[in-house]
């Protein structure tokens, strides 16, 4: 009831959620919140988008409000993660690049903030998010302590499950490639210790994402790859062969295995095309690829000289 009229009677409503939460016990104040809980911050995007409420209006209003009154945050330390649960994800980067938010609580935040019907607004916003937190990460200094960093590696391997899931257009595949590169960046500095309990977390991990970004390439580049012309069926599909190919973890076996997994994918696809495109394919990208992915042009090379032996031993045939 406090809740309901606070947002039929202010815009400033938000600033009854630290009452609310000490009320329902969920937060004491100045006490930190433990990596591993997991706030029901639901109640709040269904308050934030419910109808007659102020926040649908313009979220800048509200943002304006929080960032004015952030002390609140100090001694609410679940406040974060509820204020930023009512933002559409549209409108959260400047929230969060004001208010320095913590890598997981963002990690969590967009777990439960993307939807399956996601629009170009929301998309762009996916873009710029993975972008900030990709270089965020790249200058991270300070390293993971087991906990944290344990979450933060969990969190952000479900949430490129949930963007591969809502984001299977070709046309789009840069925001699933984005956060591949955001989980690997996760997974080197979380990996970077000779821990046992972390090298199963980090295999069950990347075992977890090559699950989730082989089974988004077969569903987003169903077709062949090349079309009866003999050219790429979609262009960015190379670029997504070309990622997948170097990827990179501090464990040098995980690295490896990965490599060697997609490899032997783009093998299988390449040998459906026919002998003679599969020669022209590589004839066509052996310079460009020999620079920018060595390991993708040493595949086509490989299925362009077996084709080359294959059409050879047919003309001898046939001659014979």
């Amino acid at each position: 009831m406090l809740c309901y009229n606070a947002r039929q009677h202010t815009e400033k409503w938000v600033l009854a959620i630290p009452l609310i939460h000490l009320l329902r016990g969920q937060s004491k104040p100045f006490e930190p919140v433990p990596p591993d809980m997991n706030p029901k911050c639901h109640d709040w995007i269904e308050v934030g988008r419910s109808k007659g409420t102020h926040f649908n209006r313009d979220p800048r209003i509200h943002i304006k409000t929080m960032k004015e009154h952030a002390y609140l945050m100090d001694i609410d330390r679940l406040l974060l993660f509820s204020w930023m649960s009512l933002l559409p994800v549209d409108d959260a980067m400047s929230f969060i690049s004001s208010m320095g938010v913590e890598l997981l609580d963002i990690l969590k935040y967009l777990q439960i903030s993307i939807k399956a019907d996601m629009t170009h607004s929301t998309y762009m916003a996916l873009k710029d998010l993975a972008s900030n937190l990709i270089r965020r990460e790249s200058n991270r200094k300070k390293s993971f302590d087991d906990e944290y960093g344990e979450h933060c590696l969990k969190s952000a391997v479900r949430l490129h499950g949930s963007i591969c899931c809502y984001i299977k257009t070709p046309d789009r595949c840069d925001v699933p490639l984005q956060f591949l590169d955001l989980v690997c960046l996760i997974a080197q500095a979380y990996g970077h210790t000779d821990s046992q309990t972390r090298e199963r977390i980090l295999e069950e991990s990347i075992g977890e994402t090559l699950g989730t970004i082989e089974e988004w390439r077969k569903s987003t580049f169903k077709n062949k790859l090349l079309n009866d012309w003999g050219q790429l069926s979609v262009s960015d599909e190379i670029r997504v062969w070309k990622k997948l190919l170097s990827v990179s973890f501090s464990h040098d076996g995980l690295t490896s295995s990965w490599s060697n997994k997609f490899m032997n994918d783009f093998e299988g696809k390449l040998k459906r095309e026919k002998p003679t495109d599969q020669i022209g394919l590589f004839c066509k990208m052996v310079e460009e690829l020999s620079e920018e992915s060595p390991l993708l042009c040493s595949t086509m090379e490989k299925c362009a000289v077996e084709a080359v032996a294959g059409i050879c031993q047919e003309s001898k045939f046939v001659f014979f």
